[in-house]
């Protein structure tokens, strides 16, 4: 079991590496309470609870995020794996799981869909202006716009690939 030490700081920060069969708790930090991870970290069959991610308005958010992932913030190919996430909380998005892949200052996000792998979402969102389409895997990386025209796209869809 590994707890937060007074002060601000994620629990455990990772880039690298399993993170296995740990409890995390008691983490207070602008990103990621409980655990920040990226690269090519892997948390797996862990316990994240009473974490906090805290809003500093003085902080450059391009910089730090903040107020993100109270239980956990995952950036670049840093994987979850059954993982049970409860009590966290966050000033701003994704109090116990882990933050939200589409979001964007002001802008929206419609019509969700995971594919069958399970690796990808396609959503549609205005965050450039008008409504396109775009995907991003589930661990936050790759984000890309598969759609660049005028007028509205929307309600992306994964379909079984036909042979």
């Amino acid at each position: 079991m590994f707890g937060a030490d007074v002060g601000l700081g994620s629990v455990v920060k990772m880039n690298r590496g399993i993170l296995e069969g740990l409890t995390i708790i008691g983490g207070y930090a602008l990103s990621g309470g409980g655990i920040f991870a990226e690269g090519t970290a892997v948390i797996k069959n862990c316990i994240i609870r009473r974490n906090r991610a805290v809003i500093n308005e003085t902080a450059n958010i391009q910089i730090y995020p903040n107020g993100m992932g109270g239980g956990i913030y995952l950036k670049e190919d840093a994987k979850l794996i059954s993982c049970r996430i409860t009590r966290n909380h966050s000033q701003l998005e994704g109090g116990g799981n882990p933050v939200r892949l589409t979001y964007k200052p002001g802008r929206s996000t419609v019509d969700l869909a995971l594919a069958p792998d399970g690796d990808v979402l396609v959503f549609s969102s205005n965050r450039d202006g008008g409504l396109v389409i775009c995907t991003v895997d589930v661990n936050g990386g790759n984000l890309s716009r598969l759609t660049d025209v005028s007028g509205i796209d929307r309600v992306p869809q994964f379909r079984p690939r036909l042979e």
